[in-house]
């Protein structure tokens, strides 16, 4: 006889109860026929009908007043274990009913399919949404009887009946035992005692109703209902539900209460309010996944194993095979990106585990309760969490990322560490990281970690470095020192729904790399400094309180660049009126038709003016390109090699080098000022290489008195060129690792003895510059300046042996510290007069964040302004 598809066992209510605290409803119905099998006209030869029936003998009124009870309907393609034997059952309209072969008795076991021996059955660890019922298979019976009694079916186990409230669309709801009892797995059965306790073999604590079958579950005002069927007994230490949506949130009820679930009983609750909390930005708990061995003892798993064809809606009446030499199955989720043609899973089965719409699943798979990332058996994995579609389309604010890490049992920390990390693909950056709860202060980096001397040096930023990230692993600090489950939280700045996350092993991609993730949330969260919303800016005129000074935040932005000069609106949504530019040797000297050919310069300048206007910003200063960079230094300040023609070197204490310089600028200075209309036109005065042992520009000492008379004279002449143009010129302070306390533009006294003679010419302070080796403050350098100087800013944090161009107050304790204070320092901007804009000169391999106008925008309203309100009092 050929059996049908499985479909689906309904309990259909015919009295809705009253949703009380602990309210238990009867589930001993009559099996009724609902849209089944054609009945049977002729039974076969040697075989007897068979007649099934559920629970006690009640008559129909008696069912009927039952409160909340219901009929158990048969489905299509239902099936029953008939001594030890699979029959399907048909109905002639009035009975339920079996043809199997004459015998004395018979034992009655459904569904068919979880049946796992004479006295055993299995409860699957997955049960599947049916409307006003519990789901697919998921409520066995078991009974004893006669050809001429018939066969009377009990529910061996209980329902767990959940009433939401609420607006999301619910994606499933994991009920756990808090005691760390089973409630799904292998378990001896019988028809009066229910289920007993789980016998040798598989076992879980926690039982999940995926509802992604149904594509979700939509929730209303009035409540929808959710069974749940769960083993007879008492909860004594109550359950923990975990509720997940659609949308990316969750919400985890840990509830103590004890809950006592009845053989054949509805046991309802008090309605729940379903209502993530409003700083959740993402929630992934890994629930419903549930095929896959135990991830530590690599024990069988449950399920089907979830190979390529697998829908991940079957039925679980088979196990996996042990995970030790198999890698828990070989089935990776994907090769590659999430597309349809690299997916080794199905769609089907992707959905069913809210798996889709990650970025990307490279050898990862699915273990009991959680998601393993690489292979011991084939390569590393790499991990990139979905979009961050919670956060608004502008918003760019601070997240706390938390999640359980755990390496496979035996894994090598040293060729297993972890990376986390923050992908150039979008903004953000990494403020603190903390392991178990205890703030890690000197996390390794794989790129830069020095082992022999334990700390981390300067990075040495080449190609191909990371520069957003944290390794996680035992060597450095000690922290995977076993196979257990670990919390791990960072703090991320500048975090936008462009803002992409990945966790990987840092091994190669060759290495044989495994860990384990659970219990993933992200969490708008606020920064430590707090403004108010009232401030000033300066387009309301005359500020009196400089307690509430906002000063507007720009950027020096590369005019060559394309995603800088095409975002250029983002900055004008914040209010800005100016944008600083940079621009390089290449704009004007590149062999691709501009190579001193001043026609296609114009073209070039006034194509991006045309986007500056589009932005409705005009340009406060354009730094111009700096100095000759191809030739190496002696200490007297000449060349060894190139043609001192194309030096460009203000300082030079050779005239014809010094004089070509000056001449190559105000040609650019021209034409930049003709197109651009900046305010300001920036140089670097060649003033801060230290040239050799000897100190090739210092203030003082050999050699500089003639340095010293070559910048004085070229800064006139460049300033009267700018001026002729329609701008004014500003030289910018340098200092690097090389840099001594008495360069050339180290201290606030050189500036003003260069300006106080070059009179047309500003100055543009650069905050790191200004404080290599600590030689000063940013507040101090400031405070030294004639009044009247300073008319231009280049922002960023250091304080370091180097200049790194990396923001104001990120640095936290990771990869360099950030010696600035910024509510000193934006003070002392403010009093000494300055009133343009606060203009950030981010790299674009600026270390633990992305140049991006988010970030910046971020960081001057989160971080900076607010330190300075702290720092006023106010």
């Amino acid at each position: 006889m050929k059996r049908g598809s499985m479909k689906k066992l309904f309990l259909l209510l015919l009295v809705a109860g009253v949703v009380c605290a602990c309210e238990t409803t009867s589930i001993d119905e009559e099996i009724n026929q609902g849209a089944n099998n054609n009945p049977e006209t002729e039974i076969p030869e040697g075989y007897v009908r068979l007649n099934l029936f559920a629970g006690d003998e009640l008559t129909d009124d008696s069912r009927t007043a039952h409160s909340g009870s219901g009929k158990l309907v048969w489905s299509d393609g239902d099936a029953v274990t008939v001594n030890n034997k699979s029959y399907d059952v048909f109905s002639d309209g009035s009975s339920a009913h079996v043809y199997v072969p004459a015998a004395t008795s018979y034992t009655v076991f459904y569904p068919s399919e979880l049946r796992v021996s004479t006295s055993k059955m299995l409860l699957q660890p997955a049960q599947f949404y049916a409307p006003n019922s519990f789901g697919v298979k998921a409520n066995p019976m078991y009974g004893t009887g006669s050809a001429e009694t018939g066969v009377r079916l009990r529910s061996v186990c209980g329902v767990l009946k959940l009433t939401l409230t609420g607006s999301a669309t619910i994606s499933s709801i994991a009920v756990t035992d808090r005691a760390g009892g089973a409630v799904c797995g292998t378990f001896s059965y019988n028809a009066t005692d229910g289920v007993a306790a789980a016998v040798s073999g598989l076992a879980r604590s926690s039982v999940v109703l995926n509802c992604e079958n149904v594509g979700g579950v939509k929730l209303n005002a009035t409540g929808v209902d959710f069974y749940i069927v769960l083993p007879a007994k008492t909860y004594a230490s109550g359950l923990k539900i975990s509720i997940s949506d659609t949308a990316g949130k969750a919400v985890v009820i840990d509830s103590t209460t004890p809950r006592t679930i009845k053989v054949n009983d509805i046991l309802s609750t008090p309605a729940i309010a379903y209502a993530p909390a409003t700083n959740l930005l993402y929630a992934e708990h890994f629930d419903k996944n549930v095929w896959g061995a135990d991830r530590q003892a690599g024990t069988k798993g449950f399920g089907n194993p979830a190979g390529a064809n697998a829908t991940g809606y079957e039925i679980s009446k088979s196990i996996v095979s042990s995970g030790t030499s198999t890698g828990y199955g070989t089935d990776a989720i994907s090769t590659d990106y999430q597309t349809a043609q690299n997916n080794v899973m199905t769609a089907s089965y992707l959905k069913s585990r809210a798996l889709d719409n990650w970025q990307m699943l490279f050898q990862c798979r699915e273990v009991d309760g959680a998601l393993a990332v690489g292979s011991p058996t084939k390569y590393r994995g790499i991990l990139r969490f979905p979009k961050l579609t919670n956060i608004a389309e502008n918003e760019v604010c601070m997240a706390q990322v938390t999640f359980k890490v755990a390496f496979k049992n035996g894994a090598s920390a040293d060729a297993d560490p972890m990376l986390v990390r923050i992908t150039p693909d979008g903004p953000g950056c990494v403020l603190a990281y903390y392991f178990d709860g205890k703030l890690v202060s000197t996390p390794k980096d794989g790129a830069y970690w020095t082992a022999t001397t334990g700390t981390l040096p300067i990075p040495t930023l080449t190609a191909g470095n990371f520069y957003e990230h944290l390794v996680i692993d035992n060597p450095v600090n000690n922290e995977i020192k076993d196979a257990n489950w670990h919390t791990i939280r960072v703090d991320l700045g500048a975090v936008t729904n462009d803002t992409v996350i990945m966790l990987m092993s840092y091994s190669s991609a060759s290495a044989l790399s495994e860990f384990f993730i659970d219990d993933i949330e992200i969490r708008k969260v606020a920064y430590p400094y707090q403004a108010d919303a009232e401030h000033f800016v300066i387009s309301k005129g005359t500020v009196t309180n400089v307690k509430k000074l906002m000063l507007p935040v720009s950027a020096t932005a590369s005019i060559e660049s394309a995603t800088w000069m095409g975002t250029l609106s983002q900055l004008k949504s914040t209010g800005a009126e100016y944008v600083d530019l940079s621009v390089g040797w290449s704009f004007f000297y590149a062999p691709d038709g501009s190579n001193g050919n001043t026609t296609k310069w114009d073209e070039k300048l006034q194509a991006a003016k045309d986007k500056i206007d589009a932005a409705g910003l005009k340009v406060w200063h354009i730094h111009l390109p700096g100095i000759g960079t191809t030739y190496t230094k002696n200490a007297d300040g000449s060349y060894t090699t190139g043609n001192d023609s194309d030096l460009v070197d203000f300082a030079h204490k050779t005239e014809s080098i010094r004089a070509a310089a000056v001449s190559k600028m105000s040609n650019i200075i021209t034409h930049v000022g003709k197109i651009l209309k900046p305010k300001y036109v920036l140089i670097h005065p060649s003033g801060w290489r230290d040239g050799g042992t000897n100190g090739a520009y210092l203030y003082t000492g050999t050699y500089a008195d003639a340095r010293k008379a070559s910048l004085v004279k070229s800064l006139k002449e460049l300033g009267a060129v700018a001026k002729s143009a329609g701008t004014t010129l500003v030289m910018e302070n340098l200092g690097n690792y090389g840099s001594p306390s008495n360069s050339m533009t180290m201290q606030p006294s050189y500036i003003n003895d260069f300006l106080g003679q070059a009179t047309d010419c500003k100055f543009c302070f650069d905050f790191s510059h200004g404080t290599i080796k600590l030689y000063n403050t940013g507040a101090s350098y400031i405070k030294g300046l004639n009044k009247g100087l300073m008319t231009a800013l280049h922002v960023h944090g250091g304080g370091n042996d180097r200049d790194q161009h990396v923001f104001p107050g990120y640095s936290g304790m990771y990869q360099y510290h950030d010696k600035l204070e910024w509510g000193e320092t934006y003070e002392a901007v403010v009093n000494y007069g300055y009133r343009g804009p606060f203009s950030y000169e981010p790299a674009s391999y600026a270390v633990d964040c992305n140049a991006s106008w988010s970030t910046i925008i971020h960081n001057y309203y989160n971080h900076v302004y607010p330190a300075y309100r702290k720092k006023m009092g106010n």
